[in-house]
């Protein structure tokens, strides 16, 4: 499933970005793949997404899932990952 039209040039480049990064490929993370590497993955691109100012219905809708599925990812993955500093790799990565 590739990104809606009218998703911006950013939003696809953190999605590829996370995808290289974790070694999982775009396709499985945005069909919905379930295993751990992609949830995980998908988790990180919503962090990201929530960063950049998206709220979790704008991101519900790029991946065609209920806001709340988004909401309860978002928290999973800070509470599984709270060391993460998602300002400086949303720099990193908009920056490339």
């Amino acid at each position: 499933m590739p990104l809606p039209f009218g998703v911006t040039s950013q939003t696809r480049k953190i999605v590829r970005d996370v995808c290289q990064k974790r070694l999982v490929s775009e396709r499985d993370v945005l069909n919905g793949g379930r295993t751990r590497n992609f949830v995980e993955a998908r988790w990180h691109v919503w962090c990201l997404l929530r960063e950049r100012g998206y709220s979790y219905k704008k991101i519900a809708m790029i991946f065609g899932m209920d806001h709340s599925t988004v909401i309860h990812g978002v928290r999973k993955f800070l509470a599984k990952y709270p060391d993460q500093n998602l300002p400086e790799q949303l720099d990193q990565i908009l920056s490339k």
